[in-house]
């Protein structure tokens, strides 16, 4: 499949329609808060998504223009008050496709991407771990990359981790 030439989804979580968050990319993929996920005013980021346990998140639906393969790039910006859980999602398509996500229990960040292997002595399936903290109560940005052969992590503008990824 080829890739999107544009932006697939864009949330900036601006105040609307009770228990939503508007898709301001023109795609009309809209989420939907679960649990007690709300949108609030931070000051220093604006309207912000905020989650405070394993039972909040947004359902953003299955469409098939989140089914990427070839190259994707997810860019957020996160505010971590504590990590509580193993593997805590920040961004994902299931555990079957790509996801931003903590890396297991450590205070770092994963960016994987199933249906690609990162090469070497010990083989990852698509995963890339980053080095970097962000379990600090201060606000980062993390962008995870897939050109169709690098995987990268960047936190706040630096490369945090990146090496060859190969499609299976």
């Amino acid at each position: 499949a080829k890739p999107p030439e544009a932006l697939v989804a864009h949330w900036k979580f601006e105040p609307g329609e009770a228990g939503m968050m508007a898709d301001t990319s023109g795609n009309n993929l809209h989420g939907r808060l679960k649990g007690k996920a709300r949108i609030y005013a931070d000051p220093a980021r604006g309207h912000v998504l905020r989650l405070e346990g394993d039972k909040d998140w947004v359902d953003c639906g299955a469409d098939r223009r989140f089914d990427l393969t070839d190259a994707i790039t997810i860019s957020v910006w996160i505010k971590v008050g504590s990590f509580d859980n193993e593997w805590q999602a920040i961004v994902a398509k299931g555990n079957g496709a790509w996801r931003l996500q903590r890396d297991q229990a450590t205070d770092t960040l994963e960016f994987a991407c199933s249906g690609v292997i990162v090469p070497g002595p010990w083989p990852a399936w698509g995963s890339l771990r980053g080095r970097t903290s962000v379990n600090d109560g201060k606000w980062h940005h993390a962008a995870g990359v897939y050109d169709g052969r690098r995987l990268s992590l960047y936190v706040d503008g630096q490369l945090d981790a990146s090496a060859p990824a190969v499609a299976f």
